[in-house]
């Protein structure tokens, strides 16, 4: 079985079995609930939304039409979106379980997972390209994995690291792109 292969099977099985399933932090699920406004038509926010006090980031902002959004840039709704639309499109065969948390369960599952295994198949290739074995490259990068913030990252899905780690994999290091995709979904 080649390297590369084993430091995937390692690493996702790894991150599948520390990974909660759950998005984490009240961000990322306000995240998750744009990426689901998007493309089901729904609003953002409910407009009869009531905060509970005056810093209440569920309330999000007002726009000029009267309309309230969420405060965010758009790159992590971004990534989420396609695996949103896939578990509510797969929910109806699995009716026991509750809708909310099959969705966070498809967003963690099909959107996180990949991406940490690809931070760390990165990880594998940079250190090849930096000359080290193959087999010492392989074992680095589950050390990487386990030993840096990396590790907390795939238990619990943050903005900024996964942005960035797209951002620098598929060359749009570009801090304006995912604004600029935001924008094109909202027009």
């Amino acid at each position: 079985m080649k390297t590369s292969l084993k430091v995937i099977l390692i690493a996702a099985l790894w991150i599948l079995i520390v990974s909660t399933g759950r998005m984490g932090t009240i961000d990322t699920v306000l995240r998750l609930q744009m990426a689901h406004s998007w493309w089901s038509g729904q609003p953002e926010i409910k407009p009869n939304y009531q905060p509970s006090h005056g810093h209440d980031i569920k309330a999000g902002i007002q726009t000029l039409n009267g309309d309230r959004r969420y405060g965010y840039d758009s790159g992590q709704s971004l990534l989420m979106l396609p695996s949103d639309w896939l578990s509510t499109k797969v929910k109806p065969y699995f009716p026991k379980i509750g809708r909310r948390d099959f969705q966070e369960l498809g967003v963690s599952f099909l959107t996180f997972l990949p991406i940490n295994v690809a931070t760390v198949v990165a990880c594998f290739w940079l250190l090849r390209l930096f000359g080290f074995e193959k087999n010492l490259a392989g074992l680095s990068s589950i050390i990487w994995l386990i030993t840096t913030t990396v590790w907390h990252y795939s238990q619990v899905p943050f903005h900024n690291n996964l942005v960035n780690d797209c951002n620098a994999k598929y060359g749009y290091y570009s801090p304006n792109c995912f604004s600029f995709y935001a924008f094109l979904l909202r027009v």
